[in-house]
């Protein structure tokens, strides 16, 4: 299990009797959000206010991936990760980082609009991912299944105030809307 506590995220590897800290932001003022976080073996996948936070070693130790891409800024707020076929892919939301903080609620969408970030592990940077998306766009929770790269559903609001959810079967190359009221 993980948890996290404001600026610090704990690990456990004996069910939750003992923790250790895993890994540790330096701002002390609004603290580490952890969007999400996908496990795949040995390998932890944590979308984060400070970045992608990876462990290759079941988390005994984490550190902020050197992967590029994310507009700067810029912090992930919604995080979703996926394997197929051999290929590990995460998806993250993003959103101005001042306006991400420790304890934040989903209902925080339209405090900053964001981008839609896909990464495949062992790239080098992540790609954006907007077609048929909104500008400005407001959602911040992303879903996949553990073993479909392909199809990935975003949800969350829009400038009206209106709820939206949307569905990409491209890996994030195009995106249709599929909220029907």
């Amino acid at each position: 299990p993980a948890a996290a506590a404001n600026s610090v995220s704990l690990a456990s590897s004996d069910g939750g009797n003992t923790w250790s800290q895993a890994f540790q932001t330096t701002d002390e003022n609004v603290g580490l959000f952890i969007a999400g976080a996908f496990f795949d073996g040995q390998n932890i996948y944590a979308g984060t206010s400070k970045g992608l936070v990876v462990s290759t070693n079941a988390g005994a130790t984490f550190s902020v991936s050197t992967a590029g891409g994310i507009p700067a800024g810029q912090g992930i707020y919604g995080f979703a990760g996926s394997k197929q076929g051999g290929v590990t892919r995460l998806l993250a939301v993003t959103r101005d980082a001042s306006t991400i903080y420790a304890g934040m609620s989903g209902t925080n969408y339209q405090d900053a609009p964001g981008t839609v970030e896909t990464l495949d592990v062992g790239q080098p940077n992540w790609v954006t991912a907007m077609t048929g998306l909104p500008s400005p766009l407001y959602v911040n929770f992303v879903g996949m299944t553990a073993n479909n790269i392909s199809t990935v559903y975003l949800a969350g609001g829009s400038a009206a105030g209106t709820p939206t959810v949307f569905k990409t079967s491209t890996a994030g190359a195009a995106w249709t809307s599929v909220l029907k009221t």
